[in-house]
């Protein structure tokens, strides 16, 4: 007895080849019902209003002066000691002024005062920091000193 081998027919591959578009057209339905569902009520369309925290209210900035020796200085910072032992660390900011002698304001400078210097500061609490807003030579501040808001920045 003679054996012939069968042959197999496959399809056409080409019947195969294209992008299946049938999972992706799934997928996409089902994203489309999941967002509809998601923003649709019985009444019809979903009205969400979004509302921002209010902002955080700071205390307004309470006024502070003290006179007494320089103990510290930097170019961000000033530290005195008052008569009565009260020590205050100051923060400086590019707004504040130095008066070094009468009439005179300018920037200040770390090398604008040195330690145990008698110095005379006015400024601002702000958030619980003191912030320097002139740093003054009582000398400049004298009765034959300018006031000291002498050309202060307003």
């Amino acid at each position: 007895m003679t054996q012939i081998a069968g042959r197999h027919r496959l399809p056409d591959r080409s019947a195969h080849a294209g992008p299946r578009w049938g999972a992706a057209s799934m997928v996409a339905a089902a994203g489309v019902t999941g967002w509809l569902l998601a923003v649709m009520d019985d009444d019809g369309p979903r009205t969400v209003t979004v509302q921002t925290p209010p902002a955080a209210v700071s205390a307004p900035a309470e006024a502070i002066q003290r006179a007494g020796l320089v103990t510290a200085v930097s170019a961000t910072s000033l530290t005195t000691t008052a008569s009565d032992g009260q020590v205050t660390t100051f923060r400086i900011t590019p707004d504040t002024a130095a008066i070094t002698r009468p009439g005179a304001s300018t920037p200040y400078a770390a090398t604008s005062f040195a330690p145990s210097q008698h110095v005379l500061v006015v400024g601002v609490v702000h958030d619980g920091v003191p912030v320097a807003t002139a740093i003054a030579d009582p000398a400049a501040t004298g009765p034959a000193g300018a006031p000291m808001d002498y050309d202060l920045p307003a």
